[in-house]
């Protein structure tokens, strides 16, 4: 079934969506046994430059915002200052639950339950994704680049979009590893993202608010519209 949401209706599954996102990632990051691959790389670069996690979530999602407009092949403001407003919250939402978590007992669970936790907050991030990008207000860069490639390479499919673009934060944990000599959240549960981050999204696109579905459309360089459709 075809649903059209209105804006107002939008904007609350919007608003959800990043709530479970900003939660989930902080489940991981307080649960010290793995992250997401993007946390993990803002993690680690927050261990090499010594600045605050929403701050370093803030920089590398600033770079992924050039990067769109780079392979756009024009700058677009809507895109560019939305997302710009967006990473500016969503990194500062995620310090805040980061700051609230770790007033529980979260952080002094065994090693085996906070395994338990952190894929329950990757889990959560990815239902928030798939929520989020299907209201179609904006997309958080990682999720705008990851939209880019499923459309023009992997045929539209997810699983092998992540893939392609899990390269990016690889290398930003290799260059922080060189500094810090150590990896930080890269542990079981960042594997675990690794492999199945694009299976939850596809599932959550058919399972949860399946009458919300991607409908925006987006325009490329010398082409015509393409419907994101799950």
């Amino acid at each position: 079934m075809n649903i059209q949401y209105g804006l107002k209706n939008r904007l609350t599954f919007f608003g959800f969506g990043l709530l479970l996102i900003t939660i989930g990632n902080a489940l991981s990051i307080i649960s010290d046994t793995g992250s997401g691959v993007w946390t993990a790389a803002s993690i680690n670069l927050s261990q090499a430059t010594q600045l605050p996690i929403n701050w370093t979530l803030l920089f590398v999602g600033t770079l992924i915002i050039l990067l769109n407009q780079l392979l756009s092949k024009g700058v677009r403001l809507y895109h560019l200052l939305g997302e710009l407003i967006f990473v500016f919250f969503f990194s500062n939402f995620i310090q805040f639950f980061v700051e609230l978590l770790q007033l529980t007992e979260i952080p002094g669970l065994s090693f085996s339950f906070r395994v338990l936790v952190s894929i329950f907050g990757v889990i959560l991030t990815c239902i928030g994704t798939s929520i989020y990008q299907r209201a179609n207000i904006l997309l958080y860069p990682t999720d705008g680049l990851t939209n880019s490639v499923r459309q023009r390479i992997t045929n539209n499919s997810i699983v092998f979009a992540q893939g392609l673009v899990f390269l990016i934060p690889i290398v930003v944990i290799a260059a922080s590893a060189y500094f810090n000599h150590h990896i930080y959240g890269v542990q079981v549960v960042t594997i675990f993202s690794c492999i199945s981050n694009g299976t939850i999204i596809g599932i959550s696109d058919k399972y949860i608010f399946p009458t919300l579905i991607h409908h925006m459309r987006y325009q490329l360089p010398n082409e015509a519209n393409i419907t994101a459709d799950s």
